[in-house]
């Protein structure tokens, strides 16, 4: 049977089509790959449900994945408890992942609520009642150092390139109390995250060759090759330190492609953005200023007041007193001086948290 000609093909579009309707039967059969898609293509509570499912029937990769809404509280209700129970789950069944998430939620502790289980699925948008209700359970996961760290070290000794950074980092340091500085083994853990191409690990080492610190010698030349492979590989850190560079006219790695003396605001604007896009809190709020002033781009005062935003909900503090200054004058935004004057209390209540702490 000939399926080339213009009838077989109409079929089998037809049959892809038929089998894209619905990617209930993905959950049922417990293919966790397909649920971002679902969430997207479908309801946001049957997927979650479905989610839920497979996560309960002992599936890693869903554990995970429900663990992560869980703990996000943006899709369905921060659960805690329940996010702690599906990454103990996943650890048990051999996933790294799991187990070095688990290990971050020990070594600072947490504490959060417990969502009954009739709300626990339920969307936030769907029911905003649902989420930071007062009369729901609290659960308090103690810190735990000592068992962070056994976890910590369980994952790298599987080649976990996050785990090896966490600890090279802090072998390089020192953790008070809980684990004495090792400079030699913590350059070894960072060298095999950095042969596992893990781009903190890159940037890291290369800020230790740069400035001949934990043993190593000052060597520009390995600095720059671990900066520029950071750089390749995302790192929001090494691409907001690429536009500064940029900006500010200084070649701290002795890059050949930037000019040393001269700001190339382009470039600048370049970096910005890509480390903007990697939520970077300073990153935003300089693109916001680059916008505002158009340089290096075309101005755009609302684009700046966007930028200013979400850097202050990524946590820069100063960037609210940029948007005080363009509610007040309506600048990108409708002029609002109540508003302004608000965001101006916090800014200042914030600046003086600032002054304090630098004065202790």
């Amino acid at each position: 049977m000939d399926l080339c000609g213009p009838k077989g093909d109409q079929k089998t579009k037809s049959n892809r089509r038929k089998r894209k309707k619905s990617t209930e039967p993905a959950f049922k059969h417990g293919l966790p790959t397909k649920m971002s898609k679902a969430i997207l293509r479908e309801n946001t509570t049957l997927a979650m449900q479905w989610l839920y499912k497979s996560a309960t029937q002992g599936n890693p990769e869903a554990q995970c994945l429900m663990a992560k809404h869980l703990l996000q509280g943006e899709i369905i209700p921060h659960n805690l408890k329940v996010a702690v129970e599906m990454l103990q789950g996943a650890s048990d069944a051999g996933t790294v992942s799991a187990t070095f998430d688990l290990a971050n939620l020990y070594y600072t502790g947490a504490t959060g609520t417990v969502v009954p289980e009739q709300d626990m699925l339920k969307s936030v948008n769907e029911d905003e009642s649902a989420c930071g209700s007062p009369t729901f359970e609290t659960f308090t996961l103690q810190q735990d150092v000592a068992k962070a760290l056994t976890m910590f070290h369980e994952a790298a000794s599987l080649g976990y390139s996050p785990a090896l950074f966490w600890l090279g980092h802090s072998y390089i340091h020192g953790i008070q109390e809980a684990l004495e500085m090792n400079a030699p083994l913590g350059l070894e853990m960072l060298k095999r995250a950095v042969d596992l191409n893990h781009p903190g690990a890159c940037y890291y080492m290369s800020l230790l060759y740069l400035h001949g610190e934990a043993g190593l010698d000052g060597n520009v030349s390995v600095a720059r090759s671990l900066f520029l492979k950071s750089v390749e590989y995302d790192h929001p850190e090494a691409l907001f330190a690429l536009a500064d560079m940029y900006n500010r006219g200084t070649n701290d790695f002795c890059i050949p492609l930037l000019d040393g003396g001269r700001s190339d605001v382009r470039r600048a604007f370049v970096f910005y953005q890509r480390a903007a896009m990697a939520g970077h809190a300073d990153a935003l709020y300089c693109l916001a200023a680059l916008y505002y002033n158009g340089e290096g781009t075309e101005k755009n005062l609302k684009k700046a007041y966007d930028c200013y935003q979400l850097s202050s909900s990524a946590g820069n503090w100063k960037a609210l007193g940029a948007m005080a200054t363009m509610a007040m004058e309506g600048h990108g935004i409708q002029k609002d001086e109540k508003y302004a004057m608000h965001l101006l209390s916090v800014f200042k209540r914030y600046e003086s948290q600032n002054e304090n702490k630098m004065q202790t």
